[in-house]
């Protein structure tokens, strides 16, 4: 009952954006629930600037006073897991309500680190705490250590990132590392999405945030259709597995679960345990069968080292089908592939995101061609090979754990531009810009052919 509870709660956040926080008052929920966190409550103070936030910021720096943090850096564990929770939007009160509380639940062990870099959005002002989230005690459900508190620090930056594992990664040294990322997912479109300051990580930027962060062995994205081939092509060998959904994600991502069993197992593969995530998620999905959402959840885990040999059988199954040239095989995969972004049929035929797995075996079972039979059978085996695990269906079928760009069925318009500016379509990103057709993927060329023969009058 109670994860029932959370995950209808956190779904109807995700699925119905309305959550605000009231106003730049200092009895906000959320600032109220940050002040407690550290250690006092919001109320004026000689000498204390008015804004809420310059009051929290005070209480905060005389609670380090007056109990100072552990000393850094810190003795090396088994892990420290690194929580990118982005709450700068009309997720703060889902951040505040369940993540932390879930994740007090464990805390760090002897195992393990959980630190985060939370932002909390309130009117038009975000608040930024960077802390090492200790295990709950008694009266005190959330139970942080705080280090660090800045208004509107820009959550949408590839660079907050970066420097937050950075800083993580020299104070509380670990043999392996896991970074989550939490927020609203767009896909190719990006990850992170900060109110207040307008912007979000595009998916081009992981190459130099990764690049200054470093390697990291799993890493988790909490957020809607992120575990696309395009974006797992991205990330490359800078993580060893990837976890994401292909779906709209639903928002439960049972935070005590799965760092309960990071402590319980910590010695076990990154693979091990990711593909143990995957299956919390299936458990929850069955458990909540009359859920409106759970039919549509899916997760996946991906071993990185694999993605190179994907993206070379992908690119020789687009030169057997362009070659085949067979209009009725591509019309029928286009039409019946499995799409993703959607509840109903309206907002599928204008998805974008589709199963790769899905399309590759619609398109060759109606095609005539020996070749591209053969091509999509290696295609499906190096699929196989990267999915460590993957659970979900849409309908009557299994998807396969990696999606990708697709054209919708609904032929897209460009959107309403003033006259001196040229339209522009509704996918606000330069697909020419990801690596995998950077590097000579072949995809974005399949795109081209298959939108001249689809959508040909």
């Amino acid at each position: 009952m109670k994860m029932l509870r959370q995950i209808l709660t956190l779904a109807v956040l995700v699925v119905s954006p309305v959550f605000t926080i009231a106003g730049d008052s200092s009895r906000t929920p959320a600032l109220t629930a940050l002040s407690d966190a550290a250690g006092s409550g919001v109320v004026d103070q000689p000498g204390v600037k008015h804004g809420v936030y310059d009051r929290v910021r005070w209480f905060a720096g005389q609670r380090a006073k007056a109990a100072a943090p552990p000393q850094l850096p810190m003795q090396e564990k088994k892990w420290t897991v690194m929580v990118f929770n982005n709450g700068a939007n009309n997720l703060a009160g889902a951040v505040l309500a369940m993540d932390l509380e879930q994740m007090s639940s464990v805390g760090s062990t002897d195992n393990m680190n959980l630190v985060l870099e939370m932002g909390l959005a309130s009117g038009s002002q975000s608040l930024v705490q960077r802390m090492l989230l200790l295990p709950a005690s008694r009266g005190k459900k959330i139970n942080p250590v705080i280090y660090s508190m800045d208004v509107n620090r820009d959550m949408g930056a590839w660079n907050h990132v970066a420097d937050f594992v950075q800083w993580a990664k020299k104070n509380f040294p670990a043999r392996r590392y896991m970074l989550i990322i939490q927020n609203h997912g767009a896909g190719v479109s990006g990850i992170s999405f900060d109110d207040t300051s307008g912007n979000t990580i595009k998916i081009s930027q992981f190459t130099p945030m990764f690049k200054r962060a470093g390697f990291v062995d799993i890493f988790l994205m909490n957020a809607c259709l992120m575990q696309m081939l395009e974006v797992d092509y991205q990330i490359g060998p800078n993580a060893g597995v990837i976890v994401g959904s292909e779906e709209v994600d639903a928002a439960w991502f049972q935070h005590e679960e799965r760092l309960g069993y990071l402590n319980a197992h910590p010695d076990d593969s990154a693979e091990s345990i990711s593909s143990a995530f995957v299956d919390m998620r299936d458990k929850a999905r069955n458990a909540l069968s009359g859920y409106r959402l759970a039919p549509h959840a899916t997760l996946s885990a991906v071993r990185t080292s694999e993605l190179k040999n994907l993206s070379l059988a992908l690119d020789a199954w687009v030169g057997a089908v362009v070659a085949a040239d067979e209009p009725a095989a591509l019309r029928a995969a286009i039409e019946s592939v499995i799409r993703f972004n959607g509840l109903n049929e309206t907002t599928r035929a204008e998805s974008q995101f589709a199963d790769l797995g899905d399309f590759a075996s619609i398109l060759s079972g109606a095609s005539r061609s020996p070749e591209v039979k053969d091509a999509t059978g290696n295609l499906l085996d190096s699929i196989k090979k990267s999915v460590v695990k993957s659970m979900g269906t849409q309908g009557h079928k299994e998807v396969a754990g990696i999606s990708i760009r697709m054209i919708p069925r609904k032929k897209p318009q460009t959107s309403a531009a003033p006259p001196d500016k040229p339209g522009r379509s509704f996918v606000e990103y330069s697909y020419t810009d990801m690596r995998l057709i950077k590097a000579g993927g072949r995809w974005g060329e399949f795109l081209g052919w298959a939108e001249k023969i689809y959508y040909q009058p």
